[in-house]
């Protein structure tokens, strides 16, 4: 049986967690977030914070937090949005792709 994952459950274990060798890991509430901004693949999340915060019944600052962290971190890659008047629109949150070692290098002629 699936265990749901709530605000309850999280905030009880959102303390960031120390591996043995100094190491910082993800909290739960990070490790959820970024899950579910995974999921939607390539096309990236245009959620907004709000509508994620809801999604995964946890706090909007919960969420707020763990973009930033993500973020800063290399796990996510955020991109601005904006309708076609300007207005300033909830970004999209992309999971980077790493590239392959063997990849050769590609010069761009300018």
């Amino acid at each position: 049986m699936m265990t749901e994952m709530t605000a309850e459950t999280t905030t009880e274990i959102d303390d960031d967690i120390t591996l043995a060798d100094g190491k910082r890991t993800l909290t739960n509430s990070q490790l959820l977030i970024l899950g579910f901004i995974a999921s939607y693949g390539a096309a990236g999340c245009s959620e907004s914070k709000r509508d994620i915060a809801e999604a995964l019944q946890v706090s909007l600052k919960t969420v707020d937090r763990a973009i930033l962290r993500l973020r800063k971190e290399g796990f996510i890659i955020s991109v601005a949005r904006y309708a076609e008047n300007g207005m300033r629109l909830s970004n999209t949150y992309h999971v980077p792709t790493p590239e392959p070692k063997d990849a050769p290098v590609q010069a761009i002629a300018g």
